[in-house]
């Protein structure tokens, strides 16, 4: 508690309370060697998943409703410890195509309302007409919704 009294005051520096940590849901990855993140707050990030069809889906973009990276991957036994296949990885650095194979290891799967954690590593092409192969190392934490 600060009591404030006519005429000068001095107050010793204030400390905010934070309740949250506000980047726990991110999308990092480097290409060749060159960095790039998206996290939360600043970035929308989510997570669905399609039991059907078996995969998985994370997304982020900077505006609502564009995928600026987006990331799927078969489902099938999911859980920590498992490694899934990668069936896509987009960003704005590369297209589509990505050169198989390439597991997604699960570091930590919540509950619903928990969070979806894991990485990936290997070589990705840019797009099925420059074939040209690109070192990708990826490293994810998304909110559950499904």
């Amino acid at each position: 508690m600060i009591s404030i009294n006519e005429g000068n005051n001095t107050i010793s520096a204030l400390q905010a309370c934070v309740t949250a940590d506000l980047t726990q849901q991110y999308i990092n990855y480097s290409i060749d060697g060159s960095n790039y993140s998206y996290s939360s707050p600043a970035n929308t990030i989510s997570q669905s998943s399609d039991y059907n069809t078996h995969f998985t889906y994370i997304g982020a973009s900077v505006q609502p409703y564009t995928e600026d990276v987006f990331i799927s991957f078969y489902n099938n036994g999911i859980g920590v410890g498992s490694s899934n296949f990668l069936d896509e990885f987009h960003c704005p650095q590369l297209q589509w195509s990505i050169v198989p194979p390439i597991y997604v290891s699960i570091t930590e799967y919540g509950p619903v309302g928990g969070y979806l954690s894991g990485y990936f590593a290997g070589k990705v092409e840019k797009s099925s007409t420059d074939t040209t192969a690109h070192d990708v190392i990826c490293n994810f934490r998304v909110k559950r919704n499904q």
